[in-house]
């Protein structure tokens, strides 16, 4: 995760917003996910099991990844 720390919200101290993609972090990989129902949804699926301590709020239409680099192209 990046040095500047201003920009993120521990999840134990201040919780994430609801149906809103966020990203977050487990200090190590940053990815995009929501938070619905008390539960983590993530755009990459394979990420389903990460511990999320961090998160930071997105611009308003944040990009979407539509193929990993696993995918042929």
């Amino acid at each position: 995760m990046e040095n500047n720390y201003s920009n993120w919200n521990r999840v134990t101290l201040i919780g994430p917003p609801d149906n809103k993609r966020i990203l977050v972090s487990d200090g190590e990989v940053q990815v995009i996910a929501q938070y619905i129902d008390n539960h983590w949804i993530f755009d990459n699926a394979s990420m389903k099991d990460m511990v999320v301590l961090w998160w930071q709020e997105l611009e308003e239409n944040p990009p979407k990844i539509v193929s990993s680099s696993l995918d042929k192209v």
